[in-house]
C-alpha cells in the first residue's frame, strides 16, 4: 500500500489529502510515479508535494530513490530483505522502517508509533495465518468477498471504504450487508477447494514432497493450503501455487486487444520448510514461511518443477 499526503495553502487554511494506492511490489514504482502530481497544473508558490507512507512492500532501490521528490517519506516492511542491496537509509529525508521479526507490517507501524491497537493483533494472525479470533476470521472473509465480487478501480474503491468504516468503528464488520457477501465467498472456496483435491500435482525431490497446483484466476492462497494439508498426499513440504493470469499489450492488425499472460507465483509450506530463497529463485521475496514471485513472461508447471529439481538437488 502507498499513501501520499498532499498540502495545498488555500485561502490561509491547510487542506490534507491523503490519498491510498494498492499496489504490489512489481507494480509500486509505477505506482509511485502515478501518486506525484502534475506540478505544471499546480500555480500556487507555498505548494508542498508533501508525505509519503509506503507500507507492506519490500523495499526497491528504484523506488526508493524515486521517492526522494516527496518532502519526506517513510517505508514500513516486515518481509525478510537481502542484506546485500545496499540502500540509501543515509537520504535526509527517507527513512526506513524495517522489522523481519514482526509478524505483519501494522505491527511495524504501530510499534513505531507507540500505538496499542486491536488491528495489529489481527493483523498478525491474518499474516501469519493463524487466525483464531472471530475478528480476524470476519475481517478475512470480508476482504476475500470484497476482492472476488470486484476488480479493478472499483475493487481499490471498495477496499478503501472498507478501511474507513474499519478505523471508524471495528464492530463495522458485524454489519448484516456483508452477510450475502461472505455468503457467495464460502461456496467459492468450497468449489476451489474440490478443484484443489482433483487437481494437485504431486512430486517428490530427494525426499521432499512437492505440490504444484494450477489456476487461471485469482484464488484464496490460506484457504487452498490449509484446505490441502487434509490431502492423501500431505504434508507437501512445499505447495506451489501458480495463478496464470492477462495483460493487455495493444491491438493487433484486426483492432483485437492482444494479451500476454504472466504467472503469480506462491509458496507455501505445511512442514515449516523455507520458501523464501525459493521465492529469490524467481526474483522474488517474502517470509520464511511464504514467498511469492510475479514471472511476467509467464511460467509452465514443466518449467518450475525442473527449477525446484535442481534446487532440492545434492550439490
Amino acid at each position: 500500500m502507498l499513501l501520499s499526503k498532499q498540502q495545498e495553502d488555500t485561502d490561509s487554511n491547510l487542506d490534507n489529502m491523503v490519498r491510498v494506492f494498492f499496489t504490489s511490489p512489481t507494480k509500486v514504482f509505477s505506482t509511485l510515479t502515478k501518486s506525484i502530481p502534475d506540478l505544471n497544473k499546480i500555480d500556487l508558490e507555498d505548494f508542498s508535494i508533501g508525505q509519503l507512507y509506503i507500507c507492506d512492500l519490500s523495499v526497491h532501490r528504484d523506488t526508493l530513490l524515486a521517492s526522494t521528490i516527496y518532502d519526506s517519506m517513510k517505508w514500513f516492511d516486515h518481509h525478510e530483505m537481502d542484506l546485500s542491496e545496499q540502500y540509501d537509509s543515509e537520504i535526509e529525508n527517507i527513512e526506513l522502517v524495517l522489522d523481519p521479526m514482526a509478524s505483519s507490517a501494522t505491527s511495524v507501524i504501530c510499534n513505531y508509533f507507540k500505538l496499542d491497537n486491536e488491528f495489529s493483533k489481527i493483523a498478525d494472525e491474518i499474516d501469519s495465518n493463524n487466525v483464531k479470533s472471530e475478528n480476524a476470521k470476519r475481517i478475512r472473509e470480508i476482504i476475500g468477498a470484497i476482492t472476488l465480487k470486484y476488480s479493478g478501480f472499483k475493487l481499490k474503491t471498495e477496499l478503501c471504504e472498507f478501511a474507513q468504516e474499519l478505523a471508524k468503528d471495528i464492530n463495522s464488520i458485524n454489519n448484516e450487508s456483508y452477510d450475502p457477501l461472505i455468503e457467495e465467498y464460502n461456496k467459492w472456496q468450497e468449489e476451489l477447494n474440490k478443484y484443489a483435491d482433483d487437481n494437485v500435482q504431486s512430486h517428490s525431490i530427494n525426499k521432499h514432497k512437492i505440490g504444484i497446483l494450477e489456476f487461471e484466476n485469482a484464488a484464496p492462497i490460506y484457504s487452498i493450503c490449509n484446505h490441502l494439508k487434509e490431502h492423501s498426499e500431505a504434508p507437501f513440504d512445499v505447495m506451489a501455487i501458480m495463478i496464470h493470469k492477462y495483460f493487455r499489450i495493444g491491438k493487433d492488425r484486426n483492432n483485437k486487444y492482444k494479451n500476454k499472460r504472466y504467472t503469480k507465483l506462491e509458496f507455501r509450506t505445511h512442514t515449516d520448510q523455507g520458501m523464501l530463497e525459493l521465492a529469490k529463485l524467481f526474483d522474488g521475496g517474502g517470509l520464511n514461511l511464504a514467498g511469492s514471485a510475479t514471472i511476467m513472461d509467464g511460467l509452465s508447471s514443466e518449467d518450475l518443477l525442473k527449477t525446484m529439481t535442481t534446487y532440492f538437488s545434492p550439490q
